[in-house]
């Protein structure tokens, strides 16, 4: 059986890595910049929000995937366990 704080654990680490499979799929599409009528000030906005959203906050979610999934590696790490969790 698992412990509440275990489930815990778990609940969170789906939760984050949802809001990073999000921020993921961000960085892949924002390619409406590409479409700017220049001058505009619709076309101010879009580049900013680009900018702010796929150079800044998006960043930081492969990096975050990377430590997430060596938390999950290692949670309850014992060397035993170790040759079954790597096969």
């Amino acid at each position: 059986m698992v412990s509440t704080s275990e489930a815990l654990f778990w609940k969170k680490k789906e939760l984050v890595s949802f809001i990073l499979s999000i921020l993921v799929f961000f960085i892949h599409i924002f390619s409406f910049v590409r479409y700017r009528d220049t001058g505009s000030i619709i076309s101010a906005v879009n580049e900013r929000a680009a900018f702010f959203f796929k150079e800044s906050i998006t960043r930081f979610a492969v990096p975050m995937f990377f430590i997430l999934s060596g938390i999950s590696f290692f949670k309850g790490y014992d060397n035993s366990k170790y040759i079954n969790k790597i096969n």
